[in-house]
């Protein structure tokens, strides 16, 4: 587990909490206090969730959180600049960051996703080593004993009588 201040999503939302901080003391009164410390708070909480995804084992739920934080500043954000709190190059310089962000929080969370454990030992819930069909032979082999979708190649070297077919499957040569 690398250090939370380490990772480069981290610098990027540490970045863009910079940015709103910049952008909050900038807003009329009026804003400020209402509108400038929401997107503060979301900007906070979404560092909070990166640290949180980062220290936990399950990480899918503190994603989950970090991804609805960034989607509450990017609403809070087009507010601000519907309302002309924040002006245009600035809007769309933290959008830039923000989308950065979302980006990196959507691919993180698309690694956690687990792929299919293999069972105990190879045995599968029917018995059967893995990569056994029913009928009993390996995986891709067809009644007739020949490997399926693997194609022989001659040699360069052998005539058309006397031709040589080799396997490019290491795998299903295993299993002859």
């Amino acid at each position: 587990m690398a250090l939370f201040e380490e990772l480069p999503i981290f610098r990027v939302a540490y970045e863009l909490l910079r940015s709103v901080y910049r952008l909050s003391s900038k807003m009329s009164r009026a804003y400020r206090f209402t509108l400038g410390e929401s997107l503060q708070s979301d900007a906070k909480a979404l560092l909070l969730c990166i640290y949180e995804a980062n220290s936990n084992f399950d990480k899918s739920q503190s994603l989950a959180e970090a991804r609805k934080q960034a989607i509450a500043i990017q609403l809070l954000l087009r507010v601000a600049h519907d309302e002309g709190e924040i002006d245009s190059k600035s809007y769309l310089r933290i959008s830039d960051i923000l989308q950065n962000t979302n980006r990196q929080l959507t691919a993180w969370h698309k690694s956690q996703k687990d792929p299919p454990q293999p069972s105990p030992q190879g045995i599968a819930e029917t018995g059967q080593p893995q990569g056994i069909a029913e009928t009993g032979q390996p995986q891709g082999i067809a009644e007739t004993g020949q490997p399926q979708g693997i194609a022989p190649t001659r040699h360069a070297h052998t005539n058309s009588r006397h031709h040589k077919f080799v396997f490019r499957n290491y795998a299903t040569l295993q299993h002859l």
